[in-house]
């Protein structure tokens, strides 16, 4: 076996030692959430997904305004487009939530988030159930549910400009 140099070693200790401090440097950056976004940059991602999600929706909200209307006539026609207008808002409004949720969030911001998130969960859950209830030919319990979709819609309203969301306070806002 050859023996190395003493500076050989040496070399090799300080290369070793860099590479652990570097590794140890990375773990803390990436444990802190350090290269997490700024508010600024969470409000407009979140912004731009609201007002997409607002401008694929307006129309079926209204729609849903107008057949909840004729529901009363207890038309089963009626209650059965119905619950395919809150099944289709269902999913457009989930499927915005998850991106809403999937956005990487500034640090410390968690709670004031989720006061905004947390409510339009509710709806995106009281739409799956209200559709649910139409076809199960409960139509007083779906209109129960989108009757309690109200306060719901402004405590969202309220936590989104709160937190400086400004197309996501106005997301719910088609809703009569």
């Amino acid at each position: 076996m050859s023996r190395r140099s003493p500076r050989f070693r040496a070399f090799v200790i300080v290369i070793a030692l860099a590479a652990i401090a570097g590794g140890v440097v990375l773990g803390v950056t990436l444990s802190t959430g350090s290269s997490g976004p700024t508010k600024a940059q969470y409000v407009g991602r979140a912004d731009a997904i609201c007002a997409a999600a607002k401008a694929q929706t307006t129309s079926e909200i209204k729609q849903i305004a107008a057949s909840a209307a004729s529901l009363a006539s207890g038309s089963q026609a009626s209650a059965q487009k119905l619950a395919t207008l809150l099944q289709q808002l269902h999913t457009a409004t989930a499927a915005d939530l998850a991106r809403l949720r999937a956005l990487a969030q500034p640090s410390g911001d968690h709670a004031a988030i989720e006061r905004f998130l947390k409510p339009l969960g509710s709806v995106v859950h009281a739409l799956s159930e209200a559709a649910s209830a139409l076809r199960g030919s409960q139509p007083l319990q779906a209109l129960g549910l989108l009757e309690q979709l109200q306060p719901t819609a402004q405590q969202l309203t309220s936590a989104a400009r709160a937190y400086g969301l400004g197309a996501c306070s106005q997301l719910l806002s088609a809703l009569p």
